[in-house]
Parts: C-alpha cells; structure tokens; sequence
C-alpha cells in the first residue's frame, strides 16, 4: 500500500535539501554546453586562417581536431566519476561526496580561466570536469535516501531540471560574456554549492545502515535519529520513519551475518546472483539503452545540423540550441510535478509513445512532401515528449529501483552504463545519417521509441508513493 501523502508545510526541509544536493547538476549541465560556447571563441576557421566568430579575438587557438577532444572528453570521462561514486559514497556518505564533487569542479575552471596558449591545460580542465560530472550521481542517492515516498519521483526529478537549467544558463551567458569570465563564474558557483551542502543532513539510511571499523554504532544511530527529525519536522512523522530506519538497519545487519564489515569483493560476487540485485539492474540497462538510442539526446547534440536537413531552414547555432534549452527546461520543471501525482510509468508511456508518433509523422512528410514547415513541427513535438519523460525520469529511476545494499556502487555503474551509451550513439550518428538518410534515421528513433514504450508498459513497475520495500518487492 502507498504511503500517505507529505503535508507541504512538513515537506519543506526535504525539499530544500534536494534543491541545495541537486545543484551540483547545474555544474553537470554546464559541462554538456561549455564547449558550444567555448570553440566558436577559439577555433580556428582552417580556410582563413582565423577564429570561427570573426568578432573574437583570443590568445588560445585551437584546430578542429583539438576542438572535438574539448566536446568529448567530457563524455568519455563520466564514467570514470560515476563508477568511482558508488565505493566513496558507501564509505563516506551520500552528501561528504556530494561536496566532494564540488571540488574538481572548482579546480577544473581555475585551471580553464588561467589558460592562455595551452590547450594541454584545457584537456585536463575538461578530463576533471567530465570525472566531477559523474561524481554528482551522489545527488540522486542522497535525494531518494532523505525523501518521503509521497515527495520522491518530484524531488528525484529536480536532477532533470537542474541540469537543463545549467545547459540554459551556459547559452544565454555564452552570448554575452567571453568564456574565460563565463569559467570564473562557474568555480564561483561550485564554491557556493560547496558551502551551501554542509548545511544539510547526512542520509538516515546511510547513517543507519553503513558501518566502518571501529565505527560507533550508537552513535550513528543517533545521527540517524537527529536527520530524521531534520527532515521531519512533526514529531509523529518522524517516530513513523525511524521505524523504517530500524527496520533497514536490522536488515542490513542479518544480511551481513554478524560482520560489520565485508570485504568487497566477496560482498558484490553474492548480491549479484540476488533477483533483487540484477533485475533492477538489467531493467535499468535496458532503458537507457532504449533512451540514448531513441533520438532525444542526438537532436539536442546536432540540432543545427537536423533542422537544415528537415525543413532547409537555417538556424545559427546560438539560437537552436536555445530554443531546445528552453523546451527541455520548461518540460523538465512540468515533468517534475507531473510525477508528483501521476507516476513514473504514465510519463514514461506517453513519452515514448509521443516521441513514436511524431517523429514517424516527420518521417512521412519528408518521405511524401519532402523539405518544409510541417516536418519542423514534428521535430519540435518530438523534442517536447522526449523532454517531460524519456529524457528525465531514467535517471530519477536509479534512485527509486536500486536497493540500498547496492544503491551506491550500483548508481555509479549505471551512470557509466548509461554516459557509454551516450558516447556510442552520439559518435555513430552523422556516419549513420551519413549511410541511410534522415527519413531512415527517423524510422529508428520512432521503432525504438515505440519499444521503449511496450518494454515500460510491461517491465517497469510503478514507484509512485512506494516505499523502498515496496517497491523491492516487484523484483
């Protein structure tokens, strides 16, 4: 049965804790749009011999190889972040490594500001950045760990929002101040989080359930205790959740037969063979398998490139990639309080079926009518699906699906499942465009939209108000 729903004026702390765990994605969405404002500064037009925008002038001058390690380094290093996130998050905390994170960041755009003619410098600028990037998958954790069951699809999905708001915020200031300052500003925040993330409570479930050497038992109880009453403020909700604590920690402890402490490789040989281990896991696989393939992320890495080839219209670059920045922020923020009432499954279903249809539809005009207006609309439909459900909730998900056993290594190897992922499709897609055309390449992004909506429909189970038992219990 559900758990009942969080009055607002209780649910305040945990809302502000999520806020203040999930801006360290706004630095995540920073670092998808950084280099798009970033290489029109500093590249080199190869024919004239000069910077991409003629208006810029820079001491730092790079080549269109240079250039496309500056885009991708970023992605091929998450994962390295992400896999790293899950042992530190388990022994040391879900918020000491969502301050952590801050860390690289703020030296990655020190090292960014104060380079001159290196790009050398900008390659490790952007490695640390890519691996703090995969560090914020803390966040996720530590939100689904302190949040009510009524409150967490809303608050998981704050991840989306803030990350679309970091790549939005990147645009828009991309056009107005030059990049060295634009890094600046970036470490300055990152400072900001840092700070601000101190102010918040440890998760009750790690505090609970979690134990090191020579660890005081009692007293992480008594944190566990002191969180709970944090984040709940009237007394009778918080008496309701410390049960749930303890039963968490009694689990725990049984599973470890007596030892507080195993050894991790003996630890992750025996959950693995666990349905409750691997099911989740497979299903969460699955959909980012069908999320990275779908289309959703490849129109927001080559809008301009896909708009000329469906409707012969050209967009400059800055504002493409605004006005998909906008579409996604404003759908991500509508997504996050249509899960609040209406549940993972229904989004995801409309989501991917919408993105099925329209994009289809968009191949059928080209096919038919050829260039114009109506497959433009299309597009953008497609984008306005792919932004409230298949391209937010996969990740909120991570946080609802795995059990706490898992949740910390598990969450880190599904990122970098998932960044891999990303970097395969992004990498085939102009050879694959290339090969078969943009009405085939619509065919397939409308086909695997169309089995990401028959697998949600039948595989995942529905979260919505569940308690991590609960849900548990579908595996």
């Amino acid at each position: 049965m559900g758990a009942k729903a969080l009055p607002l004026k209780y649910a305040v702390p945990q809302i502000v804790a999520s806020c203040i765990a999930h801006s360290v994605a706004i630095q995540a969405g920073i670092n998808l749009a950084f280099s798009a404002v970033l290489l029109p500064q500093v590249m080199i037009d190869e024919d004239n011999n000069s910077t991409v925008s003629a208006n810029v002038t820079d001491d730092l001058a790079v080549n269109k190889d240079e250039a496309t390690w500056i885009a991708s380094l970023v992605t091929i290093t998450t994962p390295m972040g992400s896999l790293l996130t899950g042992p530190l998050m388990d022994q040391f905390g879900r918020r000491t490594v969502c301050a952590l994170s801050c860390l690289p960041f703020m030296l990655s755009w020190t090292i960014t500001f104060f380079t001159r003619t290196s790009v050398y410098m900008l390659y490790v600028a952007r490695v640390l950045a890519g691996a703090s990037g995969g560090l914020c998958t803390a966040a996720i954790v530590y939100v689904s760990e302190i949040s009510h069951p009524s409150l967490r699809p809303m608050l998981l999905s704050l991840t989306s929002v803030f990350v679309s708001f970091g790549i939005l915020l990147t645009n828009i200031l991309g056009n107005y101040l030059h990049w060295r300052i634009q890094a600046l500003s970036c470490a300055v925040l990152a400072l900001i989080t840092f700070i601000l993330i101190f102010f918040i409570p440890e998760t009750p479930s790690w505090l609970a359930g979690f134990h090191v050497q020579n660890d005081d038992s009692n007293s992480r109880l008594y944190l566990a205790q002191k969180s709970i009453k944090w984040l709940y403020r009237k007394a009778e909700i918080s008496e309701i959740q410390m049960v749930e604590i303890d039963n968490i920690r009694t689990k725990i402890n049984a599973s470890k037969n007596e030892k507080l402490v195993e050894k991790a490789d003996e630890a992750l040989s025996t959950k693995l063979t666990s349905p409750k281990t691997w099911k989740p896991l497979v299903l969460l696989f699955s959909i980012f398998a069908f999320q990275q393939f779908s289309g959703g992320y490849l129109i927001v890495f080559y809008a301009t490139q896909i708009f000329k080839e469906v409707g012969g219209i050209e967009l400059d670059e800055f504002t493409s990639v605004i006005i998909l920045g906008a579409i996604r922020f404003f759908m991500a923020i509508l997504s996050m309080f249509l899960s609040k009432n209406i549940g993972r499954r229904p989004l995801l279903i409309s989501s991917a079926a919408g993105m099925a249809v329209s994009i289809l539809s968009g191949a059928l005009c080209i096919y038919f009518f050829g260039d114009g207006l109506s497959p433009v609309i299309f597009l953008l439909i497609f984008v306005l699906f792919s932004s409230y459900g298949v391209l937010v909730i996969p990740w909120s998900l991570i946080g609802e699906l795995l059990p706490l056993h898992i949740r910390g290594k598990g969450s880190g190897f599904t990122i970098a499942v998932a960044y891999l992922l990303m970097f395969i499709s992004v990498k085939l897609f102009i050879i694959v465009l290339d090969l078969i055309g943009i009405i085939n390449v619509f065919i397939i992004f409308g086909s695997v939209s169309a089995a990401l909506t028959l697998f949600v429909y039948f595989r995942l189970p529905e979260t919505l108000g569940k308690s991590f038992q609960e849900v548990e219990k579908n595996f």
